[in-house]
C-alpha cells in the first residue's frame, strides 16, 4: 500500500485507464482527472460490461459526480477488490487522501487477473496463487523422524 504520492505509479494508472477505457486522459493532476468519477465508471464498464448504465456528465450536480464514485466502488468491490483497498468517496472528492485512490485503482488492476474474459493490458503483478499440497498419511509417517536438513 503506497503511503505518499508517487507521480509515476499515478501516470501508469492514468495510461492504464485510457488504454482500457480508448479514452484521452485530461492532462493535469491525477486528481482532477477522477475527481468527477466519469473515468472511473467507463473503465468499470470496460472492466464489466454495462454494470453501470448511467453515467452522471461533468454538467451534473455535485451529488451526480458523487454518485458516480460510488457506483465505481460499489462495483469495484463486485470485481474482486476487497473492501480494505477502497477509499472513501470524499478521499477523492476533497482531495484528502490521493495514495488510498491510487491503491484502489491498483486493486483493480490486481482483480484483472482473476477475470479471464479480460485479456489486458494488465496493471500491476499477478496475484499470487495458492500452492495447497496434499500428503498421504504413509508420507505424513515417513517424515516424523526427519530433521529440517533432511528435507
Amino acid at each position: 500500500m503506497l503511503a505518499k504520492r508517487d507521480a509515476n505509479v499515478e501516470s501508469q494508472i492514468l495510461n492504464w485507464i485510457s488504454q482500457v477505457t480508448g479514452e484521452k486522459v485530461p492532462s493535469g493532476l491525477f486528481e482532477d482527472a477522477l475527481s468527477d468519477g466519469i473515468l472511473l465508471c467507463k473503465l468499470m464498464n470496460k472492466l464489466n460490461p454495462g454494470c453501470i448504465p448511467k453515467i452522471n456528465d461533468k454538467s451534473s450536480v455535485h451529488f451526480k459526480l458523487v454518485e458516480n464514485i460510488s457506483n465505481f466502488l460499489r462495483l469495484a468491490e463486485k470485481y474482486g477488490v476487497a473492501e480494505h483497498d477502497l477509499f472513501q468517496t470524499t478521499d477523492l472528492i476533497d482531495k484528502r487522501n490521493i495514495p488510498a485512490v491510487t491503491n484502489c485503482i491498483l486493486a483493480v488492476g490486481r482483480a484483472c487477473y482473476l477475470h479471464p474474459e479480460f485479456k489486458g493490458p494488465y496493471l500491476g503483478p499477478k496475484p499470487a496463487e495458492a500452492n495447497v499440497r496434499e500428503w498421504s498419511e504413509e508420507q505424513m509417517k515417513a517424515s516424523k523422524g526427519m530433521t529440517a536438513v533432511n528435507i
